[in-house]
């Protein structure tokens, strides 16, 4: 085998990955998940595939989950947090500590 016929073997080889590849790949970018069906959340409460949904990004504080909740935990450890670090806006977090 020559080097050209070498070389073209492989090139069609890496063509035929990179379709396989983009083959798997582009259908899990594009998922069809049940929030891909509502920007910004609106509506998804009334999905029947839902099985929770709180809408806490209405919160100012911790403290406005008791009117949803009846175990919540200890409020000193919950903050609503407003620096977005993915794409939203609004976050819950929750520190623990370990061995409780």
């Amino acid at each position: 085998m020559n080097l050209l016929t070498h070389f073209r073997k492989i090139t069609i080889l890496r063509f035929v990955l990179a379709g396989l590849v983009l083959l798997f790949l582009v259908p899990a970018l594009f998922a069809d998940g049940i929030a891909s069906r509502y920007p910004n959340d609106v509506g998804i409460e009334n999905d029947p595939r839902v099985i929770l949904f709180d809408g806490f990004e209405s919160y100012t504080s911790p403290s406005q989950l008791t009117s949803k909740w009846n175990a919540v935990g200890p409020l000193a450890n919950l903050k609503i947090a407003t620096t977005a670090k993915f794409t939203v806006t609004w976050e819950l977090a929750a520190s623990c500590r370990s061995g409780r």
